[in-house]
């Protein structure tokens, strides 16, 4: 019998932006304007962001640095890491009356190397040229750059208003995703798939440990499973009543899902899906982070609490 528990809570308002460091104690949280350290249940420190936009996190395997992009933090430095600025990235490429345009940020994500980055950028006029926007800009960009913000790859760039603001990115793919999931090559950034089953825009993206399946999650409480192999659906279902925001996939065949109906879900993925264990925890769920030992995760929900919860089978 697989059951999920509350073993603990954080105090409210420390963010909806999650990773666990490789020692399983060590962990980190941001709310958009701070970066908070936690070892185990005791906040260490907490960092601004003096304003930055901030998207995906993750922390380095030997826990030195968090990559919260598309800024990198050195924790042994107890600082930022002077990288250039991603917003000169924004209008690479384009022609030269293209070059002023004022580009925001919508999401960005490192690569698992952290020797790349990936941004979705959104053009808005600026309010100098009375919001005019420029027919010769696009209005919505995904880039690849790399350490030094230089353009690697103009992945697609299109003038409707199509937006692919979740992201995930693995050893082997890139996954952009609005309402289609654009994917791409990890090693040459080619085109590998477009994919269109869902029907509602997508809140979370992410792939399993050896690359083999794909999980999406919609507005509409779909979840999808993908095999890789052939971008084919292995499995689409009603995972949540409302949003399914987060997913996440444990080696135990497991995936786990959050959503706007407060429910914390662990499904077997082994066949078909089939629901193991339900949690209410009084609130929507907006990430969900697992621990490297696959006993616990820390989950975020709206109203600001950090849950520490148990998987036990």
């Amino acid at each position: 019998m697989t059951t999920l528990a509350i073993t603990h809570e954080d105090t409210l308002g420390y963010g909806t932006q999650l990773a666990v460091g490789i020692n399983s104690s060590f962990w980190v949280s941001c709310d958009g304007t701070q970066l908070h350290l936690w070892q185990g249940h005791q906040l260490q420190k907490s960092i601004n962001l003096e304003g930055h936009i901030t998207s995906t996190v993750r922390i380095s395997a030997d826990n030195r640095y968090v990559y919260l992009a598309p800024l990198c933090y050195d924790l042994e430095a107890d600082n930022f890491v002077d990288l250039p600025s991603v917003s000169s990235a924004f209008t690479a490429g384009l022609p030269p009356a293209g070059q002023s345009a004022d580009f925001v940020l919508r999401a960005a994500m490192w690569s698992p190397d952290y020797q790349h980055l990936l941004l979705s950028v959104e053009y808005q006029p600026s309010r100098r040229r009375n919001g005019t926007p420029s027919h010769d800009v696009p209005r919505n960009r995904l880039l690849l750059v790399n350490r030094k913000r230089e353009l690697e790859q103009l992945l697609w760039q299109d003038s409707t208003a199509d937006e692919y603001n979740t992201l995930a990115y693995s050893e082997r793919f890139i996954a952009a995703a609005g309402m289609p999931i654009r994917i791409y090559a990890a090693g040459d950034f080619t085109p590998v798939a477009t994919l269109e089953m869902h029907t509602t825009t997508l809140r979370a993206l992410t792939f399993n440990a050896d690359n083999t399946l794909m999980a999406s999650a919609g507005w509409d409480g779909q979840v999808i499973l993908w095999q890789t192999t052939s971008w084919q659906t292995m499995a689409q279902w009603q995972a949540h009543e409302e949003f399914a925001a987060a997913v996440a996939f444990s080696p135990r065949d497991w995936l786990l899902t959050g959503g706007g109906d407060a429910h914390l879900k662990i499904w077997s993925i082994a066949a078909q899906p089939r629901l193991l264990a339900s949690l209410h925890v009084g609130s929507p769920i907006e990430a969900i982070a697992i621990a490297p030992d696959d006993a616990t995760c820390i989950v975020a929900v709206e109203d600001g609490r950090l849950l520490h919860c148990t998987l036990l089978e």
